[in-house]
C-alpha cells in the first residue's frame, strides 16, 4: 500500500494502540459471544501493561502509519522456556488493522516485520491464538499458513453438572 509506514511504537502511541487494543475486543466479542469479557480493571490496565511491554526487550509492538495516522498495530512476544522444545518462541498476541484499511496487504507487512524480530532472537516456532468465529482472523492466519493445533472448548458449571447427572440416573 503507497503511503504505509511500519514503524516501533513509542509512548506517545500508546493511547491510541489502547483504543485499537478495546476495539478488537469489542469486534472478538461480536465475533463469538462465548468468549471472555474485559471487566473495566482489564481496560484500565492496558495502558500500563503496554508501557511495561515496550521496555522489554522480547517484546515487539509495531504501528502501522497511512499518510501519518495509526491504522494498525501488532504486538509480539519472544519466550525462552527450559521446560519444552522449542526452547526459544515467538508468539503474536494481538494485531489489528482498522476496518477502513484491511485487506491491503498492512496486516501482512506489520507479520514480516515481526517475523523479521523473530529471526533476530533465533525464533523458529511460531505460534498464536484466535477466536473461532472472528472470520477476518480465521481466513489471515489460515493463508499465512498457521494451522490449528489445540482446541480451547467452553461450557458453564450448571451445564456440565446437568449432564453428568442425567447419565448416572
Amino acid at each position: 500500500m503507497k503511503d504505509l509506514e511500519i514503524r516501533k511504537a513509542d509512548s506517545s502511541d500508546l493511547d491510541k494502540i489502547v483504543e485499537m487494543q478495546l476495539s478488537l475486543q469489542e469486534h472478538l466479542e461480536n465475533s463469538n459471544p462465548l468468549i471472555w469479557r474485559y471487566t473495566k480493571e482489564k481496560k484500565e490496565l492496558l495502558k500500563r501493561d503496554l508501557e511495561n511491554q515496550f521496555m522489554d526487550e522480547n517484546h515487539l509492538i509495531l504501528v502501522a502509519e497511512v499518510k501519518g495516522e495509526i491504522v494498525g498495530f501488532v504486538h509480539a512476544e519472544v519466550q525462552h522456556r527450559t521446560t519444552h522444545i522449542p526452547a526459544i518462541i515467538g508468539s503474536i498476541a494481538n494485531i489489528f488493522v482498522h476496518k477502513n484499511f484491511r485487506r491491503k496487504g498492512i496486516g501482512s507487512r506489520l507479520i514480516q516485520e515481526v517475523y523479521r524480530f523473530f529471526r533476530t532472537k533465533n525464533v523458529k516456532d511460531v505460534y498464536l491464538r484466535y477466536v473461532l468465529g472472528n472470520k477476518e482472523g480465521e481466513k489471515f492466519w489460515e493463508k499465512l499458513g498457521f494451522k490449528p493445533i489445540l482446541v480451547t472448548a467452553h461450557s458453564q458449571v450448571d451445564m456440565v453438572e446437568k449432564r453428568i447427572l442425567s447419565t448416572i440416573r
